[in-house]
């Protein structure tokens, strides 16, 4: 978003005339006056969509003004390409983001402005598009993947508790910020000051980034050792599926487990309970002896804290695997250019 933000201010300054609806904070003064320009030169109606996506937060009028004059662009198609994703991406669309993004990687490479933001990009779109969730709400949904990767992130992450208040600053962060949207606080001028104030930051930080981008160059013999040598940043680790009657008693469990032995259909008409995900969501013990079973197969377990007994069915178990290095080469190309910066 913010080198769509620099590239449309490069373009703006330009232009003297219209630094005053800037300065003023007009964005609707703006909006007239390159709708005015538009009329005679098709190409203003990209700027129109960059200022929709940038201030209005409208996705549905910028995808509509890029769609209008993508056809003007054939020789530079991946300023098309690049709006498509983001706007695809504010919208909740993360399949078609990331098909926009992929395409712009592989067809432009390090020709185009965005490849670095469209690599980081992909990223974010992987772990959108992660089939597992964790959790759903009006408007999104948070990914196995995101809740993992927010837990490598989090130190002292301990217990099960711990990972769910995680799960809750995660579901606040997103709810937060799509009620904003629905009140339409973006409109508001104090708001519209900090958004302009936060672009203005993170442009000069990428056109730091773009101007040293520019005379370091990383290897793909580097990016390739770096992966092997690190691969566990790139884990995808290992899930089950469980279903599961708890009981207080470990009487009452024993009789219950030994019926259920003596006939496995009875299991399911008890209502067991479902529960999926990575390690941090279940008791340790509980995870590593599941993992240890055929999928089907059902066990009993007792849990310390709380006291409980588990009558458990292990559904599916899913090993531990590796991102691809050509799913985390962006990445990889990002930690090495900031290792280079350093030196």
């Amino acid at each position: 978003m913010f080198i769509l933000a620099l590239t449309l201010l490069l373009n703006i300054s330009a232009d003297k005339n219209i630094a005053k609806y800037l300065i003023n904070n007009d964005i609707d003064g703006l909006i007239k006056y390159y709708e005015n320009k538009a009329k005679t030169n098709k190409k203003y109606a990209l700027k129109l969509a960059d200022i929709y996506m940038i201030y209005k937060l409208e996705p549905e009028k910028a995808l509509e003004k890029v769609r209008s004059v993508e056809k003007y662009y054939r020789k530079k198609y991946d300023k098309i390409l690049y709006r498509k994703a983001l706007i695809y991406q504010e919208k909740g669309d993360f399949i078609n983001a990331a098909k926009m993004y992929e395409k712009l990687i592989l067809n432009y490479k390090d020709k185009t402005f965005f490849y670095e933001d469209a690599s980081k990009a992909v990223d974010i779109c992987f772990k959108k598009n992660f089939q597992d969730k964790v959790a759903l709400y009006k408007g999104g949904h948070i990914t196995a993947l995101e809740f993992e990767e927010k837990l490598r992130r989090t130190p002292f992450v301990r217990s099960y508790d711990d990972s769910l208040r995680i799960l809750k600053d995660l579901l606040k962060k997103d709810l937060f910020y799509i009620e904003a949207l629905n009140q339409g606080l973006y409109k508001d001028k104090k708001v519209q000051e900090n958004i302009f104030f936060s672009l203005r930051k993170g442009i000069a930080r990428i056109w730091r980034e773009y101007e040293i981008k520019k005379k370091i160059k990383i290897p793909d013999k580097e990016i390739k050792q770096f992966y092997n040598q690190n691969k566990e940043r790139f884990a995808i680790q290992a899930k089950i599926d469980i279903k599961h009657l708890v009981f207080d008693s470990l009487d009452e469990a024993k009789k219950v487990f030994e019926k259920i032995k003596n006939n496995p259909q009875i299991f399911d008409s008890l209502k067991p309970k479902v529960k999926r995900g990575l390690i941090q969501s279940f008791d340790k013990k509980l995870f590593e002896l599941a993992f240890e079973k055929k999928e089907g197969e059902i066990f009993l377990y007792v849990s310390e804290k709380p006291k409980r007994i588990w009558i458990v069915k292990l559904i599916k178990k899913y090993p531990k695997t590796y991102r691809k290095l050509e799913q985390v080469k962006g990445m990889i190309k990002r930690i090495l250019m900031r290792k280079k910066e350093q030196e």
